[in-house]
């Protein structure tokens, strides 16, 4: 009775192992090749969907957004030409920021008067960051690239200016998630450092917390976007709110301009500027998403699926009645549990656990187990079949 119960106890371990890697097998090769699943974010490339973007979603909808009082966003939209950009740029200079940030691209020269006017401005201002494009076509890898487009007054002596690059972390298709402080830039037979234009921004205003960014040794940090607004203001009201722009980030660029619009984890729609003080508020904030998606977790989210593996397979072959009940039942307490607390983890320590594969396996188990279940009784029959045949031959 012992070695019959110990060889029933064995079968049923080994049925579930088996399962179990059926359904990890078909979830793993389903979830690379299609976005179904992905409708707040991308998968990432461990096969995961980033449960940070739900929290974040949901958080960005729960009530009235915050206003953000150390960041200012000031459109250029009605400026007619560089001049008019330049009078702007000199404005807020003269109000005492903290850091300002030009988001606009001066590419080709134009008129050499008006040239000579916004380039003498922008090499006054001393807490000011020009924004330069990494250009994406000459990628080698996430790392570095080989060519920079700069604005005309950078391209050659750029010893008193601040640059950095304004990529966002996103091949067009793709939400904006993550952002990168620095990366490489090949010059001749060396590499040069080149920090983002948020970067930039953030060491201007206080070194300690540009210093404790780099010190996290992350090449791509994922932006926290929170239910944040921030100040928004035309060049015409300057003058009349000039605290706007005293000691603060002032972010000068287009607040219309659907060629810098972005795709987010949080919305259909952010503007450049916008994504860029969500960044700088990550930033100073030190609300930097840390991914609990380690060998361990991976682990621990197997035995999680094993355990409830092993659970639905004695279920559906042992119970008779209401046994699909009980699986829904446990299904929906284990997803209820697995999502409030990775909920409140993320709100609180900003801890994101990756277990959004696992609710997939769990979902796939209880399918895989029923067509398993019959193959395993039809291939006992038809096995037992011949048995009997063979012996009355």
């Amino acid at each position: 009775m012992k070695t019959k119960h110990s060889h029933g106890t064995i079968f049923l371990l080994l049925h579930s192992a088996i399962v179990l890697l059926i359904s990890y097998v078909i979830v793993l090769y389903f979830i690379p090749s299609t976005k179904l699943l992905s409708f707040f974010s991308v998968i990432e490339e461990s096969g995961d969907i980033p449960m940070s973007d739900m929290y974040m979603y949901i958080n960005f909808r729960k009530g009235p957004a915050k206003l953000n009082t150390d960041i200012t966003l000031v459109s250029i939209d009605s400026c007619r030409d560089r001049f008019e950009i330049a009078k702007v740029i000199e404005k807020v200079d003269s109000l005492h920021p903290k850091a300002i940030g030009l988001d606009v691209l001066f590419k080709d020269r134009k008129e050499p008067e008006v040239d000579a006017v916004l380039e003498n401005v922008i090499r006054k201002c001393k807490n000011l960051v020009v924004a330069c494009i990494l250009d994406a076509e000459h990628r080698e890898d996430n790392t570095k690239y080989d060519v920079c487009n700069r604005s005309f007054f950078a391209e050659q002596d750029n010893s008193n200016i601040t640059e950095g690059f304004i990529n966002l972390d996103s091949d067009g298709s793709s939400p904006v998630r993550t952002f990168t402080s620095k990366l490489y830039l090949q010059k001749e037979k060396s590499l040069d450092t080149l920090y983002s234009f948020d970067a930039q921004i953030v060491k201007l205003c206080d070194e300690t917390v540009f210093q404790k960014l780099l010190q996290r040794g992350v090449n791509l940090e994922v932006i926290h976007y929170q239910p944040l607004r921030f100040y928004e203001i035309d060049r015409s009201e300057i003058d009349d709110d000039p605290e706007l722009i005293t000691d603060k980030i002032v972010f000068i660029g287009s607040l219309s301009s659907l060629s810098d619009s972005h795709r987010t984890s949080i919305n259909s729609e952010m503007l450049g500027l916008e994504i860029h003080a969500q960044i700088i508020s990550t930033i100073f904030e030190e609300k930097y998403i840390n991914s609990l998606d380690n060998v361990w977790t991976r682990l621990m989210n197997v035995l999680f699926c094993y355990l409830f593996t092993l659970f639905c397979w004695v279920a559906m072959t042992k119970i008779k009645e209401g046994v699909e009940l009980l699986i829904k039942v446990a299904q929906i307490a284990i997803l209820f549990i697995a999502f409030f607390a990775g909920y409140y983890l993320f709100n609180h320590y900003n801890i994101d656990i990756a277990y959004a594969q696992t609710i997939v396996v769990m979902g796939i188990v209880i399918l895989i187990i029923d067509i398993y279940h019959v193959g395993i009784s039809f291939g006992s029959k038809y096995i037992l079949k011949h048995k009997k045949i063979n012996q009355n031959e």
